[in-house]
């Protein structure tokens, strides 16, 4: 009897009532029952399902038995929190990679030092040998991502373009043709876009090009060129929105250099139709392209023809060939100053150029410039000022610093761009490249 069972009278009288309609007797049968089960053997213990599942056999009656639901609930809550502690492991230990453009974390600096590259985790941390071997290695162009590094594979005066995985094993060289010319990653970093001299063992194009422009990819496993109708190219940049379309300076079929945006095809999406000159030739007309990391404007450098002495200047243009106009120079330029070879800052904010005054050729004073990408003000010189000079210059991946490097003597300097302060680092190379990562 239950405790509910003192409070309930009326099931003990239905009990007595059910005691005198049928009276408890030994069914008649039962002797016949026991006596064809007597020889048979119980099932074995592990035949039963209660041995292996919970069962409540309390439970047994006119319902059919069923299995507890809190036990089976716990027991699906863990296997989910394993199942999503596991993919945050898995997670976790996969490398990270920043987006192709904008500001990223600094990485390794990388850079090019008697024939081989070394790297270094800040500008201050000791170096180590990252690529070496016969040959001379340098040039380094870290990908966009960080993942890869290529570089020029240098081997009895031929250059081939090589590229590695950023901790400098399994190098590749992903272009079999000897490289001259300009090069580009890909915003995905799976390729990079190169222009060299076609080689002589291959017919011209239709257009009687002696450039070709090539897409390599960049684990090796080959490389296939694109011609563009009528234009020998000369230098590439991608588009930075990743569409597949390719930035290139070109001469056309009568040795008039332009600039076109082409597709994958080599189909010319638009030529831009820039002025120029040809005062100093292909080299140096409509040179130094650059792509805002939005891809909205170009960046490019002009030669001038103003009344006095040749100089360069910085202009923009909107992606769609509207809006083409000159960065201000500085209020108290002279009128042999130059800026030219842009390029943007991470955030797109800041164009930063190398300047000069002097005549070409001439004694001149060279300093890096950087103004506002929008033009909203005149150039302002940063850094040192070092006479006659090549400078090369590079944004680091967080913006907050300017690479300087002396052409001819292998020197590097930083600068901080907002005080316009820098110093020389105590070690000697290549302009190095910034890695892009994330922390």
């Amino acid at each position: 009897m239950t405790a509910l069972d003192q409070f309930d009278p009326f099931a003990g009288r239905v009990a007595s009532a059910m005691e005198e309609i049928a009276p408890s007797t030994r069914p008649a049968y039962l002797d016949d029952v026991l006596a064809q089960t007597a020889g048979t053997r119980q099932r074995p213990r592990w035949s039963f399902a209660g041995r292996w599942l919970p069962m409540n056999t309390a439970l047994a009656g006119s319902r059919a038995a069923r299995l507890p639901t809190r036990p089976l609930l716990v027991a699906l809550l863990l296997l989910l929190l394993l199942a999503a502690a596991a993919a945050l492991v898995f997670v976790g230990t996969r490398p990270r990679f920043p987006a192709p453009y904008g500001l990223a974390d600094n990485g390794q600096i990388a850079y090019g030092s008697n024939g081989d590259i070394f790297v270094r985790d800040t500008l201050t941390a000791q170096p180590r040998l990252l690529i070496g071997g016969d040959g001379d290695q340098g040039g380094v162009l870290y990908s966009l991502d960080g993942r890869y590094v290529a570089y020029d594979n240098v081997t009895n005066g031929i250059d081939y373009v090589t590229v590695a995985d950023r901790d400098g094993s399994n190098p590749r060289r992903i272009l079999n043709v000897p490289f001259n010319g300009s090069a580009a990653w890909s915003p995905d970093s799976r390729s990079m876009a190169l222009t060299t001299d076609r080689p002589q063992s291959t017919s011209p194009t239709a257009a009687g090009s002696t450039r070709a422009l090539y897409i390599a990819a960049a684990d090796g496993s080959g490389a296939g060129e694109i011609t563009v109708d009528g234009v020998s190219p000369i230098d590439v940049v991608y588009n930075p929105v990743n569409d597949g379309t390719l930035l290139i300076r070109g001469l056309d079929k009568v040795g008039n250099v332009n600039v076109y945006l082409v597709d994958r095809d080599g189909r010319v999406v638009r030529r831009y139709g820039l002025p120029g000159h040809m005062l100093y030739g292909e080299n140096y007309e409509l040179s130094g392209l650059a792509f805002s990391p939005d891809g909205r404007t170009i960046a490019h450098n002009s030669v001038d023809d103003a009344t006095g002495p040749v100089t360069f200047r910085t202009w923009l243009v909107d992606v769609d060939g509207s809006n083409h106009r000159i960065l201000p120079l500085p209020a108290n330029a002279s009128s042999d100053y130059s800026q030219a070879w842009p390029i943007y800052s991470p955030d797109g904010k800041w164009i930063a150029m190398e300047s000069w005054a002097g005549l070409p050729g001439g004694p001149a004073v060279n300093q890096i410039a950087i103004a506002p990408a929008d033009g909203s003000a005149p150039a302002h010189g940063v850094g040192p000022t070092i006479p006659n000079q090549s400078l090369v210059k590079g944004w680091s991946p967080d913006g907050k610093t300017l690479l300087l490097g002396v052409r001819d003597k292998n020197e590097v300097y930083q600068i901080d761009p907002t005080t316009g302060l820098g110093k020389q680092l105590p070690w000697s190379g290549e302009l190095p490249d910034w890695q892009r990562t994330i922390h």
